[in-house]
């Protein structure tokens, strides 16, 4: 909730300049969105990204450790995406960067496409942390799937 007070100036703002400075912004971005409120959406950034996986690996394994949440790869040439969960991200990433994991996981679309592109045609980046300290394992899942399908739907909304 504290994000939100962040937010508002910055959509006020945002809305501000769309007004004055570029009115015939409006019209066009109001066709593609079904409120104002969804500008927010338009602009989303995630909280990290790795710009390449491959030479980012020891990183991303360092930062996620024991983390849950939502990701996304990228692949940086055609921009098309895949977007996971996870209770622990790190250990999710470490079976990524395992090509035995990959190999066996031959219906994964992500696990072949990592296998036919390698890593560095990749970007990673982490879309949501989800705290899930006192929950037990069935309401932890719970959330995390309900935030992955947020995700799922938001960007194949765009895509």
């Amino acid at each position: 909730m504290l994000t939100l007070f962040f937010i508002l100036p910055l959509i006020g703002a945002f809305l501000k300049l769309l007004s004055t400075a570029a009115p015939f912004c409006w019209p066009l971005l109001s066709y593609f969105l079904e409120s104002p409120a969804e500008i927010i959406l338009c602009c989303f950034v995630p909280l990290i990204t790795y710009h390449n996986a491959d030479t980012d690996k020891i990183q991303i394994l360092s930062d996620l450790k024991d983390k849950a949440g939502i990701y996304m790869w990228t692949h940086i040439e055609t921009g098309k995406f895949y977007i996971g969960s996870s209770f622990n991200i790190s250990e999710r990433m470490y079976n990524y960067f395992s090509i035995k994991h990959l190999e066996r996981r031959k219906t994964v679309y992500i696990c072949n496409a990592i296998r036919l592109y390698g890593y560095s045609a990749f970007s990673f980046s982490i879309l949501e942390f989800i705290d899930i300290t006192g929950l037990s394992k069935k309401e932890s899942r719970i959330l995390i799937l309900e935030r992955e399908q947020f995700y799922l739907d938001f960007f194949s909304r765009w895509a």
